[in-house]
């Protein structure tokens, strides 16, 4: 068949797929009692009418329980590609089928992130120093992208005009005072496959890479002295080989069983660290506390860091990586135990994310670590207690199920929260602490505010954004009423989306000081 035939034949047949899947797809629904709108939580309002708010509602539904969609997309999408060569726009498609995540390789990066990037490097600092006042010595490993190292595998338009920010980002954490291993100059330097060509992560040969360079630079910070931690012997063991498509295959939408989905599997051969005297010994690294601890994302987490770094230092090593975005929420899973006490400051910490969460992902990393540099110049030890609610409103907000002091539910948006009265007029200077975990269906953005009760101004809210719905994150926020005056009420606001959520218990953080009676009752001649 021609070009030019396929070109008058190919928008017709997006038409009229299109028309298929937007008209029959309700009907078929109707047919089978399965009215998509019946998921929505509330009735449509006037406004949202209006707006195209209940539209997208119900367009997202109707995606999401179609029977039929589902049927149909997968043939579309390989129709789309065999014509037209064309994937989602969420995938860029480069050359020899390497895929790339559209959003780190199309206006990347993002202006905003880049004007604030000294501020965001700045937190980090922060955070490292905090850790290094107190006996820690702080490794930061950044994780350049596959298209910062290897821009060549772009589409040539993208190349043309694809600028790398990676050595910005190293030269702004240096000017914070906290320079880090270049990553990208041994990465363009292997021979060895460093990143998987249908997924957004790197191989394990470009793990094994980063782990070396990390640990020419921890004996480099301890020549003289003996690394910490319990000593092992590990060595480097090829798992067998199999057929991988990654998350960015799955993306395009292909048939499960096709040749296109086929096509962009790669074979995959995981090394992994283990004890030669005991094979079975854990590949993933202890998660007990260790001297030494990794903390980082499913760069780590889903390519062994941990093991890979013990193999090369000699020592246990504490796994703390964990699937999903955010840097911030990561380290604050252990800050929260060194806070409450529950643990000591580890001797070593290796911190690892990839190059965008200093870019994209800035709230999600500043405002956590913000928080835990405010709560550790708090009077140590911190104890968390239950915060004392008298009565809970929920404005805008189903709630699903709740247990002991967890809730769960759907938000619907705007100005749906859920109001806390409390028990106690708390102090709001700052003093004390609000902490809870919440997990969130999607990326949203949170936020928390404090004020004096019903008729009194509200502090400026704190916000968090939220960026998994895998994991929980943990929200650690002072308690900061307007002008420092008393806090009554706590207002949370999960989203301006439709969206569901799981909300553990609230916890009061303070120190013993703060929670003497006379705090309290000056709270309350505040409040008067």
């Amino acid at each position: 068949m021609s070009s030019s035939i396929l070109a008058r034949v190919a928008p017709w047949a997006s038409i009229l797929a299109l028309a298929v899947v937007v008209i029959g797809a309700p009907v078929h629904e109707l047919a089978h009692s399965k009215w998509p709108g019946a998921g929505l939580s509330s009735r449509p309002r006037l406004g949202d009418i209006r707006k195209g708010r209940t539209a997208k509602a119900l367009e997202a539904s109707l995606d999401k329980q179609s029977a039929l969609t589902a049927r149909l997309r997968p043939h579309y999408n390989e129709a789309m590609f065999r014509v037209l060569g064309a994937v989602t726009p969420n995938v860029t498609l480069g050359k020899d089928d390497n895929l790339f995540l559209t959003v780190q390789v199309r206006n990347y990066p993002p202006p905003q992130g880049l004007r604030v990037l000294d501020t965001t490097c700045a937190a980090i600092a922060r955070v490292a120093r905090w850790f290094e006042d107190n006996g820690t010595v702080v490794e930061l490993m950044v994780i350049p992208r596959k298209a910062t190292v290897h821009p060549h595998l772009l589409p040539d338009e993208l190349q043309a005009r694809f600028v790398p920010v990676y050595p910005r980002i190293l030269e702004s954490l240096t000017q914070a005072g906290r320079p880090c291993v270049d990553l990208a100059a041994p990465f363009r330097a292997s021979s060895e496959r460093v990143y998987l060509p249908n997924d957004d992560h790197w191989d394990h040969p470009g793990a094994i890479i980063a782990v070396r360079e990390i640990g020419a630079r921890l004996r480099q910070r301890f020549e003289g002295r003996e690394l910490p931690g319990t000593p092992v012997t590990r060595q480097l063991v090829s798992r067998p080989t199999f057929r991988f498509s990654g998350a960015l295959v799955r993306m395009l939408g292909f048939r499960e069983d096709g040749a296109l989905l086929e096509r962009f599997k790669v074979d995959r051969t995981p090394i992994v660290a283990v004890d030669s005297a005991n094979p079975t010994v854990s590949q993933l690294g202890v998660n007990r506390p260790e001297p030494i601890v990794v903390v980082g994302t499913s760069f780590s987490a889903g390519f062994f860091t941990a093991s890979l770094l013990s193999a090369e230092l000699g020592r246990e090593v504490e796994n703390r990586a964990r699937e999903g975005h955010a840097a911030g929420y990561r380290i604050m899973d252990l800050a929260r135990e060194i806070l409450l006490g529950e643990r000591e400051f580890p001797k070593v910490l290796v911190w690892e994310f990839p190059e965008e969460f200093l870019v994209e992902h800035v709230r999600a990393l500043v405002v956590p670590l913000d928080s835990i540099v405010a709560a550790g110049k708090a009077p140590a030890p911190l104890v968390s207690s239950p915060l004392r609610v008298a009565a809970r409103k929920d404005a805008g907000v189903r709630i699903t199920a709740e247990s002991e002091g967890r809730v769960e539910g759907v938000s619907s948006g705007d100005a749906s929260e859920l109001v806390f009265e409390l028990q106690t007029p708390l102090p709001g200077d700052g003093s004390l602490f609000l902490s809870y975990d919440l997990h969130v269906n999607g990326s949203d953005l949170h936020s928390v505010s404090f004020d004096g009760g019903a008729g009194q101004p509200s502090s400026a809210p704190t916000e968090f954004l939220l960026l998994r719905n895998d994991l929980p994150n943990r929200i650690l926020v002072p308690i900061a009423g307007p002008d420092a005056t008393a806090v009554k009420r706590v207002r949370l606001r999960f989203s301006n989306a439709l969206t569901e959520f799981k909300l553990s218990p609230l916890e009061l953080w303070s120190s013993a000081a703060d929670v003497t009676p006379s705090a309290t009752e000056r709270a309350t001649e505040d409040g008067r």
